[in-house]
């Protein structure tokens, strides 16, 4: 509350100097000095070249001044009016203020008078929420305004402005630095929020303040000094700001406020550059400087900047901006020096022409940039509403993208590349051309629609091979076009196109939709050669001899598991709901129809129960396909269940001993388990005429151990590595060395088998 009342009190005084300060600019400046003569006239001594509309006049120093706006003339302090009737002694004329220096009293006034309301609104919304960030930044916003208000009058020698101006300009860079400490310790980017440092600062610009103040109160002679002391002091206090942003940008180049901080050096870089450079160090040094009321118009990005900053939850990416900036700058600096020289030499005004050149190429550069971004977003939002027409470039680009996913094989690829250059762009020749850069060899291919020949020149060859090297995506020789398509081994393959059929050349869009669909070719076709090598991997290797291949095999089983789950869904999702739908169907006819013949009575019944019997077995075939107890009730749980229906249908009794829980997050390893304990028990029901049949599975830190025994038929281990022979044993081992595990087999014919399987953890 005290924190508002007294935001609230501020408020007031400042809308009371503002009034006072525009009473005073509303009325014109003249611009001269006055003094008595020995008979009481008052004359015209002096003429301000800076400052003021007489400058423009006819008027000159020596001539006596007899009316100001009509009314006699009582003082020599008068400084201010519209018209004024003098004389040479001769000839009595009156002069008035001329047009455009109304114009230019206009100007004065409306970008301080929109910066003081600007803080006003801006302070005003962040009075509700009175912490540190927010108490010093309406400190920087009202003293910076009331600068700005008074920079113009203090210069016209007005004592209340000059007060206002020695008083707040040191204030507001003051508060600047306090403000920027406060919200970097609030974004967290630092741990403490004031030092030693800042009360220094503090006394520093009381000090300097009240010496000012003295001096001009008592007419000093040191008046310019003081006020050279007090740009300095601001000068200084915003470049250790933006020497301090960049500093902690620096040192936390990978902190979650990296953003902010550029942020924060920009928008202070931007705002204060231009003042500082074109009138604070000039004016300090004596040289030709831009008035204040030129430059100022940049510090709106201060207020802007920094309200967006707390404002916005996501901010729009500096980096996206900065990147474009160097290119736009190119683009802009021709235009903007050919417009800026026209303005300077066309000037009625050519006070300090140099600066004004600077300042003139710096600011339409910043309009040219700006309107470049706007053209950015207005094609990204518009063009594809207004300008796009259904035979447009990028309409067939986005067709042919839609079509190249049906594309998987190298001939398909390449005819549909060749269909789409001929249908977008009409070329007389399309061929593809291979170079070895290790041979020198060149290969020529050309499509046989071609209207004219290409010639491999030598001039022709050493364009393709000086390009292997380099970064430039585009070729071009005499009237061809060429981009690389993709490369194996040490053969680059290249698609050439030219002369087009309407006998035009390509124009701009033209290659850039070349460039683009060629890119994506060549994407594709990486694609296409990394799964075809695959495919060749795969068939020429022998996973069930050869550990080395672990991966592989294990990637193979994932894609099996995918597809027996993908198949499970199927029958679960149509053929098991369809005969769920027919049973019910047919229990329905049964029960709802009176006086069936028993015949045909007890055929339904076996109908029923044949479908019955038939929907067990798909549910059955899905569980096996699909083993979703698994995922649900774990491992352990799985193997009992399938154990407990194997059960069902054997003819052997199955003993098992399963641990509560074997804890293991890799789905992959627990479906290999399972996968091989379902072709054991599959195995020894179909081959091993067994009566009894044993499961043991354990585990310790390091691995699962399985021990399988049963009293069956027995086999010859050595027939297992044989191809053809025990397919399922063969996908047990398949399995177990896909996980770099092991398995021993302990059996004779007529004796019964023992396996023993680890499995790495």
């Amino acid at each position: 509350m005290v924190f508002k009342k007294f935001v609230l009190i501020l408020s007031s005084i400042f809308i009371i100097i503002h009034f006072y300060l525009l009473s005073l600019m509303l009325t014109p400046y003249m611009g001269i000095n006055i003094s008595n003569n020995s008979t009481g006239e008052y004359i015209i001594t002096n003429i301000n070249q800076n400052d003021g509309w007489v400058r423009y006049t006819t008027a000159s120093p020596g001539n006596i001044i007899k009316k100001i706006d009509g009314q006699p003339i009582t003082d020599v302090s008068i400084n201010r009016g519209s018209k004024v009737e003098i004389t040479d002694g001769e000839i009595t004329q009156t002069v008035a203020i001329p047009k455009f220096e109304t114009r230019s009293t206009i100007k004065e006034l409306i970008i301080p008078s929109l910066f003081s309301i600007l803080a006003l609104v801006l302070s005003m919304l962040m009075v509700k929420s009175p912490n540190a960030v927010n108490r010093y930044f309406i400190g920087f916003l009202l003293s910076a305004a009331l600068s700005l208000f008074a920079s113009t009058e203090s210069g016209r020698d007005d004592i209340i402005a000059n007060i206002i101006i020695i008083t707040f300009l040191p204030l507001g860079s003051m508060y600047l630095v306090l403000f920027i400490f406060a919200l970097l310790h609030e974004r967290r980017i630092i741990q403490q929020q004031t030092s030693m440092w800042f009360n220094f600062n503090k006394v520093f610009s009381i000090i300097i303040i009240s010496i000012s103040i003295l001096n001009l109160l008592y007419k000093g002679h040191f008046s310019a000094i003081s006020a050279n002391i007090v740009l300095f002091y601001f000068c200084s206090n915003v470049f250790f700001v933006i020497l301090l942003l960049c500093y902690y940008y620096i040192k936390n180049i990978c902190h979650e406020g990296k953003t902010i901080l550029k942020w924060l050096v920009w928008i202070n870089v931007l705002a204060f550059t231009p003042f500082i450079l074109l009138h604070a160090l000039p004016y300090m040094l004596n040289l030709p400087y831009l008035d204040d009321d030129t430059v100022e118009i940049f510090l709106f990005i201060i207020p802007i900047g920094y309200f967006y900053l707390s404002v916005s939850k996501q901010v729009i990416d500096l980096n996206f901006i900065l990147s474009r900036i160097p290119y736009y700058f190119l683009l802009s600096l021709l235009p903007a020096i050919s417009i800026a020289t026209i303005i300077i030499f066309g000037s009625l005004n050519p006070n300090s022409q140099i600066l004004y050149f600077f300042f003139l190429i710096f600011v339409i550069v910043s309009m040219i940039i700006i309107l470049l971004f706007i053209k950015e977003k207005v094609d990204f939002v518009l063009r594809h509403r207004l300008w796009m027409r259904d035979d447009s470039l990028s309409q067939q680009l986005e067709f042919f993208i839609g079509k190249l996913s049906s594309s998987m094989k190298e001939k398909d690829l390449k005819n549909l590349f060749i269909n789409q250059l001929q249908e977008s762009l009409g070329p007389s020749i399309i061929a593809f051309i291979k170079f070895d850069y290790l041979t020198d060899n060149f290969h020529l291919e050309e499509i046989p629609k071609n209207e004219q020949a290409i010639h491999l020149s030598e001039k022709f060859k050493d364009k393709i091979r000086n390009h292997k090297n380099k970064k430039i995506d585009l070729l071009d020789y005499q009237g061809l076009i060429g981009m690389r398509i993709y490369t194996i081994e040490t053969t680059h393959t290249y698609i050439w196109i030219g002369y087009k059929k309407n006998q035009t050349v390509f124009n701009l869009h033209e290659k850039v939709w070349f460039i683009n669909i060629v890119k994506y070719i060549r994407l594709v076709y990486e694609n296409v050669f990394a799964v075809e090598n695959l495919i060749h991997t795969i068939e020429q290797t022998e996973v069930q001899q050869s550990q080395s291949s672990s991966t592989l095999s294990r990637f193979l089983f994932q894609l099996s598991e995918q597809e027996r789950r993908r198949l499970a869904a199927d029958l679960h999702d149509s053929a098991l709901q369809d005969q769920i739908i027919w049973y019910r169907s047919l229990e329905n006819l049964i029960t709802t129809t009176p006086y069936l013949p028993r015949d045909t009575l007890s055929q339904l019944h076996q109908i029923k129960n044949g479908m019955q019997d038939a929907i067990n077995q798909i549910r059955t075939t899905c569980n096996e396909l699909r083993p979703i107890s698994i995922t649900k009730g774990g491992l352990t749980v799985a193997l009992r269940e399938l154990c407990a229906n194997m059960q069902k249908k054997a003819s052997f009794d199955i003993t098992y001993d399963f641990p509560p829980i074997i804890e293991h997050d890799d789905y992959n390893l627990e479906i290999c388990i399972y996968r091989v304990i379902q072709e054991l028990l599959n195995n020894a029901h179909k081959h091993a005429n067994a009566t009894k049949i044993s499961l043991s599975l354990w585990d310790d830190e390091k691995n699962i151990y399985l021990d399988y025994r049963d009293n069956g038929n027995g086999f010859k281990p050595d027939s297992v590595t044989v191809n053809n022979s025990h397919t399922g044993l063969n996908g047990i081992k398949e399995r177990v060395y896909s996980f770099n595990g092991n398995i021993n087999f302990i059996t004779e014919i007529g004796i019964g088998t023992e396996i023993h399987i680890t499995i790495p953890r």
